[in-house]
């Protein structure tokens, strides 16, 4: 406790008491007062300075504290005595600032200048610089990771390429990324081989589509994105077409149709001249015989298992059994033949490959299928067990099978925190009201360590999967998995290590991640999610408990950094909300010993320092808490699922 003249000596400067007012410095004492009402005379001299202790001393006339009242909190007012009478002084307090009629607490931010502070051991009533690197918010939508320089506020410019060489792409401060349309016509370059003559098209780049076609009946003609035009050659033997109508029997040889045999044309009808005409194909012509009438033999018997034939003298008929193709009528035959005179065909397979149907075949429809019931079968499964057939599908248990995924490129999430605040960098806007939201901010300081501890010691692996990575639009996927055991000494803190997914994660038929998020990639900005995403997220208290919850109208904004053109490190923030309702369910499950309050309590608490923030359900009633996660990582490659 300081004493009255303990008051007067924090402001001595040069001049001594007898002056109207002593200090050094300047910020107008008292502002809100009835000392302002006091010794009007004596105020148009005041100069009402300042010390770097933190104290104001005036002349204004008093005979208690009370008269001193200036209506600052963070100044302490004293009526002190004096050589020239009572008058009042003030003393602010040690951990804030006094500038410009105003209190900030310590820490607080220029309102006016991103980077300037309130740093009371710097100065009390100025302004102070920010260190470097404090997160700041220069308002410029085209610059991004801002952080405080010199007493400016700078960030790196965000990269507006969307990938389209037929849009103009500029960021305007204020504004942020805008795309013009060039001009129709404009010479562009689709990303493809497989079209020529690109032009851009109302901001879209279209070529005409490449004829690949070589006139080559004996190549597999098809295009390939990024080499062009392919003509593999087809399996030789296979039946080709040579061009001419002459020619029958030809196949495929290294890629060209060659082993072709002359087209007889031979109709079997004695009674017409059969030959074959290069443009017009085969032709049959009439003949002058006493066999025929016209192109018809007098001695066809209309049965096409026997050759009909005729002596052109004497007229007399003589029948050859042949082998000819003909047609049994069955609708269950098939390759009909002519055999002994009959015509025959060999049965068709009605067989459907499942075995809980009864396959049958009517003479006039052909195939047809009986489901069965109640019959045991197979499904093709080994793992599968008490395999019956159930309204013609064959059913069983598969729950001991497991499906085999594949992975694009990821990435492991190293650290992860709370964030502090409802800074940049701490937080985003879930609810696209303009500012940042992190109601659940108080939570970081119990749960920071355990979630770092988890990552650190591998309890906790988070990988994010990039799938179908681009400029323009993709997919964000989560993934919770554990180090294969095939790399178990890979230090997963430092170094690029292979990751098992949890099954859990994977859908059990599409074996796909089961948490996506839509996301957009422009340059190495990437944002996922949005109004009606979700993710389940838990956070490990100790080592047998973890809160469990659910994220609502997630966000997230992330800087990748790409090395041949995959992720190998990122630093991102991810925003969402926590309903009530979930998180005090969640919070009454765990065990009241791994918190740090029991249960109740904790739910008051957190009631009354985070009150609800986001409305989930669109009611116009907020039902749920916001939250910031800071996290960043480094490489990692999803290998394959754990067993």
């Amino acid at each position: 406790m300081r004493t009255p003249l303990q008051y007067i000596r924090l402001c001595l400067v040069t001049a001594s008491l007898t002056l109207l007012v002593v200090g050094c410095g300047s910020d107008d004492k008292p502002s809100n007062s009835r000392a302002n009402n006091t010794n009007n005379k004596n105020n148009q001299n005041n100069q009402n300075n300042v010390s770097d202790m933190g104290a104001f001393v005036g002349v204004v006339n008093c005979s208690e504290d009370s008269d001193c009242d200036d209506g600052l909190a963070c100044t302490t007012d004293t009526c002190i005595d004096a050589p020239e009478g009572k008058v009042c002084a003030w003393l602010v307090a040690e951990d804030t600032c006094l500038i410009e009629r105003r209190c900030f607490d310590d820490g607080a931010a220029n309102p006016g200048d991103a980077c300037g502070a309130c740093d009371p051991e710097m100065s009390q009533f100025a302004w102070s610089t920010a260190e470097d690197g404090a997160v700041c918010d220069d308002g410029d939508p085209c610059t991004f990771n801002t952080a405080c320089s010199a007493g400016a506020c700078v960030g790196d410019a965000v990269d507006c390429d969307d990938g389209n060489s037929c849009t103009i792409d500029t960021c305007t401060s204020g504004v942020g990324c805008t795309y013009e349309d060039e001009n129709d016509g404009s010479s562009c370059d689709d990303g493809t081989a497989c079209t020529e003559n690109d032009v851009c098209t109302a901001g879209t780049c279209v070529g005409e589509t490449l004829d690949c076609d070589d006139q080559n009946t004996c190549t597999q003609d098809s295009c390939d994105p990024t080499l062009g035009c392919t003509n593999e050659p087809l399996d030789d033997g296979t039946a080709c077409e040579d061009g001419t109508f002459c020619t029958v029997g030809e196949t495929c040889l290294a890629g060209l149709c060659q082993g072709a045999q002359p087209n007889t044309c031979d109709d079997f009808n004695a009674c017409t001249i059969d030959i074959c005409d290069e443009r017009a194909g085969c032709q049959h012509l009439p003949t002058n015989n006493p066999c025929c009438t016209g192109q018809t033999s007098i001695c066809d018997d209309q049965d096409p298992c026997t050759t009909d034939l005729c002596d052109p003298n004497t007229a007399e008929c003589t029948y050859q059994l042949n082998t000819a193709p003909c047609d049994d009528g069955s609708a269950c035959t098939e390759n009909d033949a002519c055999n002994q005179g009959t015509c025959t065909g060999s049965a068709i397979n009605c067989d459907d490959g499942n075995s809980c149907t009864q396959d049958m075949c009517n003479v006039a429809a052909g195939c047809f299928y009986a489901n069965l019931d109640a019959v045991a079968c197979d499904d093709g499964q080994a793992c599968s067990t008490g395999d019956m057939c159930m309204q013609g599908t064959c059913v069983a248990d598969t729950s001991q099978c497991f499906c085999v995924p594949s992975f694009d490129d990821a990435a492991r999430v190293n650290t992860l925190t709370v964030g502090a605040n409802t800074m940049q960098g701490e937080a985003l806007d879930i609810d696209g009201d303009n500012t940042r939201d992190n109601a659940l901010a108080p939570l970081g300081s119990f749960v920071n360590g355990p979630l770092q501890d988890a990552a650190n010691d591998g309890s906790l692996n988070l990988l994010f999967e990039y799938i179908g990575f681009a400029p323009g639009a993709f997919t964000l996927g989560l993934v919770t998995a554990s180090v294969d055991p095939a790399n178990a000494s890979c230090d997963y803190t430092m170094n690029t290590c292979d990751y098992l997914a949890d099954r859990s994660v994977l859908d059990p038929i599409a074996c796909t991640t089961t948490i996506q998020l839509p996301a957009n990639r422009t340059g190495t900005l990437v944002t996922a999610g949005g109004v009606g995403s979700q993710l389940p997220f838990s956070i490990p208290l100790d080592a047998s408990n973890s809160l469990n919850i659910t994220l609502y109208n997630v966000k997230v904004e992330m800087t990748v950094t790409l090395t041949n053109g995959q992720v190998s490190a990122f630093t991102a923030i991810i925003g969402g909300a926590a309903t009530e309702t979930d998180l005090n369910a969640a919070i009454n499950s765990l065990d009241p010993a791994s918190l740090p309050l029991p249960p109740a309590n904790l739910i008051n608490l957190l009631s009354t320092l985070a009150p609800n923030d986001i409305d989930t359900d669109g009611d116009g009633t907020d039902d749920a808490k916001s939250i910031g996660l800071k996290i960043s990582g480094i490489d990692g490659n999803l290998v394959g699922a754990a067993p």
